[in-house]
């Protein structure tokens, strides 16, 4: 297992073990996407003026229905490392999201992807989700389990044109996509 993701792995068991007693059991998949989602923001760079001031807490959003905006909520407390607070907002629509940097876009959005990506343009929002075509259709990160291994599918054009940038430390544990539109 890969360092970064060995870490969160190692993080979030701590977490269950701790919360949940020695008989605790193993964190579930989407507890595990979540602790990778809380993470991504020590791993972008977002353009300067993105956030007022060093103490402006960064959002992350939860577009649709899924189980992983009530695990970032609760995961929040134990998050340490982040270079800033975080916020965690769940939205059913999108003309209800508000501004945000991280936006979780759950499967129950699938037929609207297209539209939801073409609606965020070129807006600075890390967009994160674990639909099979996700970055390859637009999205920027897509998670998924593969024998019982979390894995990450980057689309670098798609943070470029949101003008992101992608650690480097981040991108070397993912396959990368995009790059061929450079």
């Amino acid at each position: 297992m890969r360092p970064f993701i060995q870490h969160i792995f190692l993080t979030t068991l701590l977490t269950a073990v701790l919360a949940g007693g020695v008989g605790a059991q193993r964190p579930t998949e989407h507890q595990i996407k979540a602790a990778v989602v809380l993470k991504f923001g020590r791993f972008v760079e977002w353009p300067a003026g993105t956030f007022a001031d060093s103490s402006s807490p960064m959002t992350i959003a939860v577009l649709g229905r899924d189980a992983i905006g009530q695990l970032l909520e609760e995961m929040i407390p134990d998050l340490t490392g982040n270079i800033r607070p975080v916020q965690v907002v769940r939205v059913e629509r999108l003309e209800d999201l508000p501004t945000c940097h991280i936006l979780f876009i759950s499967a129950s959005e699938n037929r609207r992807l297209a539209g939801i990506l073409a609606t965020l343009g070129d807006r600075s929002v890390l967009t994160v989700g674990d639909m099979e075509w996700f970055a390859r259709g637009g999205g920027m990160i897509r998670l998924r389990f593969d024998d019982e291994r979390m894995r990450m599918r980057v689309n670098l054009k798609a943070a470029r044109d949101a003008d992101l940038r992608i650690s480097s430390r981040l991108l070397h544990l993912a396959e990368i996509v995009g790059e061929q539109d450079r």
